[in-house]
């Protein structure tokens, strides 16, 4: 279990080595970089060294349960990338993920040179998300991630049954009950849309018309702010909640814009 002690805190992080150009890689809220592996096994297969990270709070990670910011977990992105020795590199991220990979381009703009979005949002949370959140939370940080609350975010971010109930199973050996402060990051997140054309670089924007979290509005808001070539891709079919990386067409579409030149 590689783990690099970046900031004070213990990252959990994965490295598929190689000479291919470097993409890094993180999740969405709630989820882990295992979530991501239909998305970055394909990424591995097609020649990137892909470096997949857990963020603050989630997956393998220990941190310190301090109050953070976004701007902290791109420092520590940032870190992880210096552990390794990796200079440039695209990011590739989802959900809340994405502002992380968008805050990272606007801290060191020579560091990252693609960003591929999957359901991002640049925007502060709304107040009925921040009172769900803290519904939820109430039970996950007290009894833990209950099956029947969380069973049916756990179906609609994961492909199938047994990817779901795996899920399920690494949240309730997680340390469920040090989380309230990664929330509370989520809940406080400043609105920065305005800030967004500083970022140059281009970047791919994915986002599903039913994602009912980060609602498709949000991802187009955020492509037709970034500075830089963007492609904004809103996708029609299936459901989406948290996460949409298990899908194949998420996987066609970034393989097919990361060959692109840009």
């Amino acid at each position: 279990m590689p783990i690099a002690p970046i900031n004070g805190q213990q990252i959990h992080y994965t490295d598929s080595g190689g000479d291919g150009a470097a993409v890094i890689a993180t999740h969405a809220f709630l989820m882990d970089i295992v979530t991501l592996e239909p998305l970055t096994a394909r990424l591995v297969e097609a020649g990137y060294r892909v470096v997949a990270f857990d963020f603050r709070g989630h997956g393998q990670t220990v941190y310190d349960k301090s109050p953070h910011t976004y701007l902290d977990v791109a420092a520590d992105a940032l870190g992880l990338a210096d552990h390794l020795g990796i200079g440039s590199f695209t990011f590739l991220a989802e959900g809340i993920g994405g502002i992380v990979a968008m805050r990272t381009a606007m801290c060191a703009p020579e560091r990252v040179s693609r960003l591929v979005l999957l359901g991002p949002s640049a925007d502060a949370a709304p107040e009925g998300e921040n009172a769900a959140l803290d519904e939820g939370m109430a039970v996950w940080c007290s009894v833990g991630p209950d099956p029947v609350l969380y069973g049916h975010f756990a179906k609609y971010g994961t492909a199938n049954a047994e990817d779901a109930d795996a899920l399920m199973e690494r949240w309730r050996n997680s340390a469920w009950s040090d989380f309230w402060p990664a929330a509370d990051t989520v809940a406080a997140r400043p609105r920065f849309v305005d800030e967004l054309s500083s970022i140059r670089c281009p970047a791919l924007v994915v986002h599903h018309k039913r994602d009912f979290l980060l609602p498709v509005m949000a991802g187009r808001e955020v492509a037709d702010s970034l500075g830089g070539p963007t492609t904004f891709v809103p996708m029609g079919t299936g459901a989406h909640s948290i996460t949409m990386a298990f899908d194949p067409q998420v996987g066609d579409i970034v393989l097919e814009w990361l060959a692109t030149e840009h």
